[in-house]
């Protein structure tokens, strides 16, 4: 996911994410339409520790409290997922929350205003 020029993100920085099955894998990264490919499952297989699904798409859980010794992956290989955060930090270029769970949407909609970033871009584009 480090250098995939394809994935879409939405208008604060998350990944536009789908649970469809992938028609595209670009360095193991399964898309449909530049949406990442993802599912709610234990992993089958696993690659440098993430978990891919029996149809290739990537394992997440949403987690609500991730545990503090590992908040980015559960011990069955899932990625964490938040769909209502906004980006707090980016690492490898991928967006994540401010408690480490990978910022993605499913949907159109925007997150939930943060108050401690709250702009008025983001108002007028919301609002």
């Amino acid at each position: 996911m480090l250098n995939h020029q394809l994935i879409k993100v939405d208008s604060v920085g998350r990944l536009k994410a789908t649970l469809s099955t992938p028609t595209d894998f670009n360095g193991g990264t399964p898309t449909r339409d530049g949406r990442l490919c993802c599912v709610e499952v234990d992993g089958v297989y696993f690659l440098n520790g993430l978990g891919y699904g029996p149809e290739g798409r990537v394992t997440l859980e949403q987690a609500v409290n991730p545990p503090s010794e590992n908040p980015f992956v559960n011990p069955k290989g899932r990625l964490r997922a938040a769909t209502d955060s906004t980006p707090a930090f980016w690492l490898y270029g991928l967006p994540f929350s401010a408690d480490g769970q990978l910022c993605v949407t499913f949907g159109d909609t925007p997150p939930p205003v943060d108050t401690r970033a709250y702009s008025s871009a983001y108002s007028t584009a919301y609002d």
